[in-house]
């Protein structure tokens, strides 16, 4: 089959746009690493992350040339991503954590009016809970004051058994 200079210009074009969306997915993940502490999340990340960016470069490389693999490509995604690198990285990376911090603003904004339902049940939590535990508290005294009476034979209660007992 064979491919003109024009087609082989937009197949080269095609998989340099594809470096740059790795090296934009590569920068959201450095950022992502770089505010995280878990080693173990950051090593499960790792896997995901090359997972994902393999599988969009074979993407790129399917819908730029119908999965024909050719070594142009291969220098095409490499170029995309170091030109992106040098670039526009820089500029991608405050834009995203820019983005992030307006959405850390809004999830905040979102969720008062929760916080404040849950320092409301906490507060009632807390009025409701205490009649409860005086109903505790004065049944244990009333358990020690049967016990009391057990043990200093006020009640005899070996008599009550007699009366109860069956014949």
């Amino acid at each position: 089959m064979t491919v003109s200079i024009s087609e082989e210009a937009l197949i080269f074009l095609k998989t340099a746009i594809g470096g740059t969306v790795i090296g934009m997915i590569f920068d959201i993940y450095r950022l992502i690493k770089n505010s995280g502490k878990n080693l173990m999340l950051l090593g499960f990340g790792d896997i995901i992350v090359w997972l994902v960016l393999s599988i969009v470069s074979f993407e790129v490389v399917f819908i730029a040339n119908s999965g024909d693999i050719r070594w142009y490509e291969a220098v095409a995604m490499l170029t995309g991503f170091i030109l992106y690198t040098m670039s526009v990285s820089k500029y991608f990376t405050c834009a995203v954590k820019f983005i992030a911090k307006i959405i850390k603003k809004t999830a905040h904004i979102v969720f008062i009016p929760f916080k404040w339902l849950k320092r409301a049940a906490v507060f009632i939590f807390m009025y409701v809970k205490k009649p409860f535990i005086f109903v505790g508290f004065w049944l244990k005294l009333q358990k020690k004051h049967l016990e009391f009476i057990k043990n200093k034979q006020i009640f005899d209660f070996r008599r009550l058994n007699r009366i109860f007992r069956k014949n």
